[in-house]
């Protein structure tokens, strides 16, 4: 197999930084091979990783297989460093451990959407994960169910919540959101605030819904 951390001569921007800031969310543990260690090193300088969303058949993005993934793989003759698809909430609350699992053991790290939307129609708000229902705390039940299903799949992924919040076509803008930005960070600290209490030995180290919220 191909080094799983497969890189092109590119210039690392903003938001590849970031990505790596987050590729060990929730997780711990090693497990014998690149994409299950417990770290990753950043890429060499003037390069970046190589990381691919593969396709699927509804174009929802939770349906990737690893077929797609292998049909991709073997075109290009690289290894991707990450695999990313959608956690889709109106079909699954539950961490997708089955598609982490085969994304991991084609030696990739699992690249995951938390996709909290209640529909998979566009341009229109939530009407069951609101973020006035994710700030008043009616699903971190459901939020630390799903953190802790990430802690135990034991080896880094990445976590990304609140996906092209510059758009309009998901539902946690700020046009479905009364016009601004404040409220959308609060329900994304709210997430973070229920993620981090299952894999930070320290919570309360971390900035808070509720610290942000008197500023």
């Amino acid at each position: 197999m191909h080094s799983t951390l497969s890189v092109s001569r590119r210039r690392v921007p903003l938001q590849g930084l970031l990505a790596m800031l987050l590729q060990v969310v929730l997780c711990d543990a090693p497990h014998g091979s690149a994409a299950a260690s417990s770290s990753i090193n950043p890429p060499p300088a003037g390069k970046l990783y190589h990381g691919v969303y593969p396709g699927g058949q509804t174009g929802e993005e939770d349906d990737v297989t690893l077929g797609d993934l292998t049909s991709y793989q073997g075109t290009v003759r690289k290894t991707a460093a990450w695999v990313y698809f959608s956690n889709n909430w109106y079909s699954d609350r539950h961490f997708p451990l089955a598609m982490a699992t085969w994304i991991r053991d084609a030696g990739s790290v699992p690249f995951i959407r938390l996709m909290l939307r209640d529909s998979p129609e566009q341009n229109r708000p939530n009407r069951i994960f609101t973020l006035k229902r994710i700030l008043k705390g009616d699903f971190d039940k459901d939020l630390r169910a799903w953190a802790a299903a990430a802690r135990d799949f034991g080896t880094p992924i990445i976590v990304e919540c609140g996906t092209e919040v510059d758009g309009e076509r998901f539902p946690w803008n700020g046009k479905w959101n009364g016009g601004g930005a404040n409220k959308n960070v609060l329900g994304r600290l709210r997430i973070s605030d229920q993620t981090i209490a299952k894999r930070h030995p320290s919570p309360e180290a971390e900035p808070s819904s509720k610290a942000i919220g008197k500023r």
